[in-house]
């Protein structure tokens, strides 16, 4: 109290004061007037007015056995107490108080025991200063604490006060001076005894704050320090940086055997030769208030550490053994105040190598080597090349004479007959057999014009091909061969046109190669184009660079792949755009036309875009040396058309014998002609010409039986077996796959898509009817199977050891047991009708009576109807109603109409059961 003696030196008028506190360190009044001490004695609570000083002592509380060192209270009451063994927080109640203690393996808790005081700033944050930890700030939420220090930028992590100023920033006394703290950027400001600092020591709470002039006050060991903080103005403006000295050894660090770059500060690059083993390089910042505390860093782009690194003060740096090469050095530079110019300063330093690890040099040692390894490779491969050649092609000339000289005898005469018969046949015979005549003589002249294009390949090889040049019109007759394709380009739905500005073209040809050629471009074209597409064949003459006659064949069709183009011509390639064709081919067309086209001294070439379509471009040189020709060659005439089936529709044949339906799955018309009429008088028949159409037709109609080719436009057989093997409205439908493929692979990789047969080609008419045969008995089994599923209590019925493999699958066992529980759960319903159970299996009406149809013999009605009298034979056999109750309550509502078609199902009357 002013002007008396402190109470603690007082006796109290009612006799000894309790306790007192002897070593005090911090008196503290918080927001209700009570006075706390602290010190080395504990924490003691004293209430003005009063002489009674009481040691606060509280459970879990252990102030009393720690120094005390600060106090301060937050804006919620709180009592924060700076220890040497740690942080403590007494509530607002002062009944209850929590610990916070450094823990190593807890990178969130204090960062160390030693507190020295707590900041409580103006927004509410906890500010904790420690001995030898540095700064923490505490979160709230999770009541954690975020760590600043050294590697922050703290100047010192032993930090004595801590005080905030009004503009926010906290100012902070370390043993290396003061520290200007900013939390919105997190940045310190450091100042020492150069810029007016009693000492770089500071005393430990010796810290305060002017509460009129918000002036600050910190006592060191050298007297104490006082400022307005507002006052306190940064050099804000970043250092220019130069280099100032560039010097350079060829041998070792001696300082006078250096070489000087003079004028270094103006140049931007420097050049040293390979023996520069050393390098030392000046640079200053032009800053010089306290230039002393000016910052330097550098970098060396090029060099084995691309970061930044700190020199501190020191103006130069030093670098060894650099290699030859290019490097750039860069240095920034900070002011007094640590304002850094980022921009800084650099310098290119090249080393030249030594001539031996020159560019050209290395390129010398590769050349040299290149050229002994090539020479040495090519006399090595030359020798080993001209041995296999001599052999390879010795043996490879023997087996083509054998082969060809074999195919000759084993294919052309049994053709011969073939297409003799066929003649004879197709004029004795009648109407009905013709078509099937004009099928087996159309397809053995293709057959035959196949077996001719690998002999002319073989005679080219062995040069016996013979050239017969007649003189004539080549113009008109190359129109007559396309006039002859017309009908097979009608027959396609594609537009064939021959285009030419001249009325006639007079030179050298040879008809019979000439047909090949323009009849394999147009086939080719013609095929490959889709319907509604266009073919254009262009005539013209060049006379650059010699008088060239040109045959152009343009199509709008799928276009040939850019990495198929430059092996077009090779024998036996196809291009992977065949399934945008209508028919395979072989690969043998476009290399007999090369080496035709090259045998008439001419050259054939190929440009095409993928979705644009191709053009093939044929130039032959026109000579007019041999004799006139006839006005049209016989061999023109002989050009063969393929033609389409006489029925291409979808409509079924009139003669049907069954009510089973198949399915007809092929793309290629003389197939579905040849399978139309072995089938035709035993089945009624659908068509799908590729595998997408044939499994929308096969979603939509749910046929009996499908019978499928394997390799086919859009889907092949595999897709199209996979794909309703795994539908439930079509799992159940067999499948027979048919394919050209006859080898093991083929058959297992068809069966494990779910096929029923597999039938290789070429195959018999009664070899087909038995598999088909076999595949409706086995349908018939598994009817007889489902059919007594309802009899037997809706239970999956277990398939005996010789049908498991056969008759019953997974899928079908799920879709009865599907269809059983939908109508089980509305059988007390009368009104639960097939378009309810439709509804209930999302199916349309047409697809679920003909799936239960084929699983259980019985449409969709007769299947609820079967359902319910099965159950009602299970009720009345438990005596617990009479027939009356028993109809009702599966789902009749005529108990004299229940009775009837309960005798039809089971052949005894209700009442009997």
């Amino acid at each position: 109290a002013p002007g008396k003696p402190p109470v603690w030196l007082r006796q109290p008028p009612n006799g000894p004061v309790r306790s007192s506190p002897g070593n005090t360190k911090y008196i503290f009044e918080d927001s209700r007037g009570i006075l706390w001490f602290g010190g080395g004695d504990g924490l003691f609570r004293h209430e003005l007015g009063t002489e009674v000083f009481e040691p606060f002592v509280l459970a879990g509380l252990s102030v009393d056995r720690d120094v005390i060192y600060h106090l301060i209270e937050d804006q919620r009451s709180r009592l924060w107490i700076s220890t040497d063994n740690g942080l403590a927080m007494l509530d607002s109640a002062r009944q209850n108080v929590r610990y916070f203690r450094h823990d190593p393996a807890d990178a969130g808790n204090l960062c160390d025991n030693n507190i020295a005081c707590v900041a409580v700033t103006r927004n509410g944050q906890i500010w904790i200063a420690s001995y030898d930890g540095g700064l923490d700030r505490f979160n709230p939420e999770k009541e954690t604490f975020t760590h600043f220090g050294r590697e922050e930028g703290l100047i010192d992590e032993k930090v004595w006060g801590l005080v905030e100023d009004d503009q926010g920033f906290l100012w902070l006394s370390t043993s290396k001076g003061l520290s200007r703290f900013d939390p919105a950027t997190e940045y310190f400001h450091d100042f020492d005894v150069k810029d007016g600092l009693q000492s770089y020591e500071f005393s430990l709470a010796a810290f305060d704050k002017g509460q009129k002039t918000g002036k600050l006050y910190f006592g060191g060991i050298n007297g104490f320090n006082y400022f307005d903080p507002d006052s306190v103005e940064l050099n804000q403006v970043p250092p220019p940086v130069v280099f100032t000295s560039f010097r350079y050894h060829e041998g070792g660090l001696e300082e006078t055997s250096f070489k000087s770059i003079p004028g270094i500060c103006v140049q931007d690059e420097v050049i040293l030769p390979y023996q520069a083993k050393a390098i030392v390089c000046e640079f200053a910042a032009l800053d010089y208030r306290q230039s002393a505390k000016n910052r330097y860093a550098y970098r060396l782009e090029g060099g084995s550490r691309q970061n930044w690194i700190d020199l501190g003060s020191k103006r130069e740096v030093t670098f060894a053994n650099l290699q030859p090469g290019t490097y750039t050095l860069h240095v920034k530079a900070s002011n007094n105040d640590g304002i850094w110019n980022e921009e800084g300063a650099q310098l290119h330093i090249v080393i030249r190598p030594p001539w031996w690890a020159t560019w050209w040099a290395y390129l010398l040692y590769a050349g040299s080597l290149a050229v002994v390894v090539w020479f040495v490779y090519r006399y090595q491969l030359r020798r080993r090349l001209e041995q296999q050649e001599t052999r390879r092609l010795r043996e490879l000339d023997d087996f083509k004479n054998r082969f060809f000289t074999n195919i000759t005898h084993e294919f052309r005469t049994p053709l011969t007959v073939i297409l003799g018969t066929s003649r004879q046949t197709e004029a004795m015979a009648g109407k009905e057999l013709q078509p099937k005549l004009k099928l087996i003589h159309r397809n053995g002249e293709n057959l035959l014009r196949l077996i001719n294009q690998i002999l002319d390949l073989a005679k080219l090889e062995s040069n016996t091909l013979k050239i017969n040049y007649v003189q004539g019109d080549v113009l008109t007759y190359l129109r007559y061969i396309s006039e002859s394709l017309h009908s097979f380009a009608n027959a396609q739905n594609v537009m064939l046109r021959v285009e030419s500005k001249e009325r006639e073209i007079v030179m050298d040809y040879d008809p019979e190669r000439m047909l090949q050629i323009v009849y394999n471009l147009l086939s080719n074209a013609i095929k490959f184009t889709p319907s509604g597409g266009r073919v254009t064949m262009k005539l013209e003459i060049s006379q650059f660079p010699i008088s060239q006659f040109i045959i152009s064949v343009s199509d709008t069709g799928a276009g040939i792949p850019t990495e198929d183009l430059p092996y077009i011509f090779d024998r036996f390639r196809q291009a992977n755009n065949l399934e945008k064709a209508r028919t395979g081919g072989t690969g043998i067309g476009l290399a007999l036309t090369r080496e035709l086209v090259q045998a008439l001294h001419g050259e054939i070439s190929v440009k095409s875009e993928v979705g644009q379509g191709t053009t093939f471009t044929v130039k032959l040189p026109i000579t007019n040396i041999s004799p006139a020709a006839p006005d049209i060659p016989a061999t023109a005439k002989m050009v063969i058309i393929a033609a389409l089936p006489a029925n291409n529709g979808t409509s079924s044949p009139s003669h049907r014998h069954t009510d089973v339906n198949i399915l007809l799955v092929e793309d290629n018309p003389d197939v579905v002609e040849y399978l139309t009429a072995c089938l035709q008088d035993h089945y009624a028949l659908d068509f799908a010409y590729n595998g997408r159409a044939g499994i929308e037709k096969a979603l939509e109609t749910v046929p009996d039986l499908i019978v499928s080719d394997v390799m086919m436009p859009e889907k092949d057989g595999f897709e199209v077996c996979d794909f309703l093997k795994n539908n439930e409205r079509t799992s159940h439908i067999p499948i027979v796959l048919l394919t050209a493929k006859a080898d093991a692979d083929s058959r297992i990789a068809g069966l494990k898509r779910g096929a029923d047969a597999y039938l290789s080609k070429p195959f018999n008419q009664e070899e087909l009817l038995v598999v088909l045969e076999n595949l409706l008995e086995l349908r018939r089994k598994l009817q007889a199977k489902y059919a007594a599923v309802a009899e037997v209590g809706f239970k999956k019925l277990a398939p005996s050891a010789d049908e498991a493999q056969h008759l019953v699958s997974e899928m079908e066992d799920s879709f009865i047991q599907k269809v059983q529980a939908a109508v089980l759960e509305h059988l007390s319903d009368s009104k639960f009708s097939v378009d309810d159970l439709c509804r209930e299996m999302a199916m349309s009406q047409s697809q679920l009576h003909r799936k239960l149809t084929a699983l259980t013999g019985k449409n969709a009605t007769l299947f609820i109807r079967s359902i319910r009298l099965a159950r009602a034979k299970v009720l009345l056999q438990g005596k617990t109603m009479n027939v009356s109750e028993a109809a009702y309550q599966v789902g009749f509502d005529d108990p004299k109409y229940f009775s009837r078609v309960f005798k039809e199902e089971f052949g005894i009357r209700p009442s009997e059961v």
